[in-house]
């Protein structure tokens, strides 16, 4: 317990909460990264702003593939409604979690909640392999109505 001088419980308890309050960054989430690695690339991605790549080092060449900077979405889907088209991209989601589920998995997962889908990224990155494994799948979102037509 944090007791201040001469202030009383219920008056200290009400500062403390005020100061925590006010403190930059509370009440927000922190945007997540993961990277993977072998001996051919390293792969960086991010939650923060929806599912996106920040880095591709090639280390053959030495050199980042990625402009520093640059905002790369993971994905785009394509909805249709009859004849009417729209899109939607990792940095449209409402929500996206960062998973590691192994050393070499990252899983992305972002919710549309106005679209009513879920789109799940896999990405993978074996052991001596020269490419990275990536797989989307698109989903409806449990807490949102479909108002489109999913096509493989």
């Amino acid at each position: 317990m944090i007791r201040l001088p001469g202030a009383r419980r219920a008056g200290a308890a009400v500062i403390l909460g005020a100061a925590l309050l006010a403190w930059p960054g509370a009440g927000t989430a922190r945007a997540a990264q993961a990277t993977l690695e072998n001996d051919r690339m390293r792969l960086t991605l991010t939650d923060e702003g929806g599912a996106r790549l920040i880095s591709v080092l090639a280390k053959r060449q030495g050199r980042d593939l990625v402009r520093q900077g640059a905002r790369i979405p993971l994905y785009q889907v394509e909805l249709r409604r009859g004849t009417v088209a729209s899109t939607a991209d990792a940095s449209q989601a409402e929500t996206t979690r960062l998973a590691t589920p192994g050393p070499d998995t990252i899983v992305l997962t972002s919710t549309h909640r106005r679209a009513g889908i879920e789109v799940t990224c896999t990405v993978r990155l074996p052991r001596g392999d020269e490419a990275a494994e990536f797989t989307a799948e698109v989903t409806r979102a449990a807490d949102g109505p479909a108002i489109g037509t999913m096509i493989d």
